[in-house]
């Protein structure tokens, strides 16, 4: 069985399905003299994933709005998962296995420490992740409190100081939960979502540290804002070169280009080659000792795939997909990619089945993919315009099975 880590610095993220929408509403208090039916879906989701953000922040019995969501989630009113781009994109892995197929993974993460953490806990259990709280009891309680003081109001002295206890703490706990936890386990694969490296930076290096001691595969995910990259490029761009994945979106790889010509990390590139960041990105790796693969997507402009210096551009899967929502559709790509590169498909066919995935999950209200598996085995059917399996079949193993990543790599 293949065994992959992560570690996640998300919050729980409460999504909507479509039935359940107009209950939701029905079902607040309102503030006087609003309308709630003049209230969007969007702003809906945006008021749902607000409260389920309060969950490590100042959550208490005391709370606005407590006793009535604590209502709606224990009565499966709304369905409620555990949310971050780690967690989305592995349980989307997870789920394209049968329960009884799938691969082990780990999630070190504070998300189902909260007062409504069994809903979320429960939601990760269904899907095959196994999380593991890097605090105490003690120590979430001490975080707890430290946030509703800070969130309550108080003298700024104390607030600072306060903050500044909680964020040392919490890292330092992060990150010795990591230590204690590589040193009992060895994993196949280490995924390292992008805000980890501003979050809870031990706890990035020692994951990096560690798919160099294990030789264990590093996927590693761009950070999602400039002046995160630039806060930490010596870091990022220190962990690129032993990755073996590189995922993110198109405008995440400009930051990452922008500064890497800033900081003079890529080799002049020759007339005749169109410096895109993609093609700066395929230059660089083409330099490198290891073999490297990335994944960008691009939106409505579908996808690009690098990988033995060659880069190929995918269109999206469907032209046709009413678009419903975009959340989580990137965390879905990079799910399906995953999926694809476990499985034993090659790049670029992974690649195609993440754009699968992405076109499904635009089509829903959920903020996860709603049934990996069933997209999966629709994509396998679809065939391009000679009759020819788009996806098809892994080739030379089963579904069941996954192939080492060294393998891969050597592939």
């Amino acid at each position: 069985m293949v065994r992959i880590l992560t570690a996640d610095t998300a919050l729980v993220d409460v999504p909507l399905k479509h039935e359940n929408y107009q209950s939701v509403i029905a079902s607040f208090n309102w503030p006087p003299g609003s309308e709630k039916n003049q209230i969007s879906e969007s702003q809906m989701h945006d008021i749902i994933a607000a409260i389920g953000e309060q969950e490590h922040v100042a959550w208490d019995e005391g709370a606005p709005w407590y006793d009535r969501v604590r209502t709606l989630l224990e009565n499966e009113k709304i369905d409620a998962f555990a949310g971050g781009s780690a967690i989305n994109a592995l349980s989307t892995l997870t789920r394209s296995y049968p329960p009884s197929e799938r691969p082990q993974v780990d999630v070190i993460t504070a998300v189902g420490c909260g007062p409504f953490g069994h809903i979320a806990r429960a939601s990760c259990d269904k899907a095959g992740l196994t999380l593991i709280p890097p605090m105490t009891q003690e120590e979430q309680q001490q975080v707890r409190t430290a946030r509703s003081f800070i969130f309550n109001g108080g003298d700024s002295r104390q607030i600072a100081s306060y903050s500044g206890n909680v964020k040392d703490m919490v890292e330092h706990t992060h990150a010795a939960q990591i230590d204690t936890h590589l040193d009992n386990n060895r994993y196949d694969m280490i995924f390292i979502p992008g805000s980890l490296v501003s979050k809870m930076p031990k706890s990035f290096d020692r994951l990096v540290a560690k798919s160099r001691a294990d030789h264990s595969e590093l996927y590693l995910s761009l950070p999602t804002s400039e002046s995160m990259l630039n806060a930490n490029y010596d870091k990022i761009y220190d962990s690129m070169k032993t990755a073996s994945c590189i995922l993110g979106n198109e405008q995440e790889l400009g930051y990452l280009i922008k500064r890497m010509q800033k900081e003079g990390h890529l080799d002049p590139l020759a007339p005749s080659i169109d410096t895109t960041p993609t093609d700066a990105l395929l230059h660089w790796m083409s330099t490198q000792d290891d073999a490297k693969t990335a994944f960008i997507s691009k939106g409505k402009e579908g996808a690009c795939v690098i990988s033995a210096n060659e880069k190929i551009d995918l269109p999206i899967w469907d032209n046709n997909v009413k678009i419903v929502s975009q959340t989580g559709a990137g965390d879905a790509s990079f799910g399906g990619f995953l999926t694809g590169m476990m499985m034993g498909y090659t790049p670029e066919k992974s690649a195609h089945l993440a754009m699968a995935y992405a076109s499904a999950c635009v089509a829903q209200h959920e903020s996860q993919l709603h049934d990996p598996l069933a997209t999966l085995q629709a994509a396998q059917t679809q065939t391009d315009a000679a009759g020819r399996p788009i996806i098809g079949e892994p080739s030379g193993t089963a579904i069941a099975q996954s192939i080492p990543f060294q393998q891969l790599r050597r592939a």
